[in-house]
């Protein structure tokens, strides 16, 4: 079992569980590709997405959408991973 099969993300607003829309790809080449995954909050809270999801990048080790995303700093951020630890560079989720 991965990472991310038994991780339930929460709405930093309003704390319920958040439900996945889908994920799309991230990255131009193998260095510094990924998954990034679109997040909405069933109670209508508005995440920093325009379109009001939340978006968390996918940890290149394990596979968590548990995530935490630095700042974007020359097209690249740092993203760590929650459940297993991990820090990785990847291109920003935009």
């Amino acid at each position: 079992m991965g990472c991310h099969e038994s991780v339930e993300l929460r709405c930093p607003t309003c704390g319920h569980t958040l439900e996945r829309l889908g994920s799309r790809e991230i990255g131009g080449n193998d260095a510094d590709s990924g998954r990034a995954h679109a997040y909405w909050c069933p109670s209508g809270c508005r995440g920093g997405q325009p379109d009001g999801t939340f978006e968390f990048a996918e940890c290149p080790m394990c596979g968590s959408h548990d995530t935490t995303s630095g700042p974007c700093v020359d097209g690249m951020e740092e993203v760590e991973c929650n459940a297993c630890g991990a820090i990785a560079r990847v291109q920003c989720v935009i």
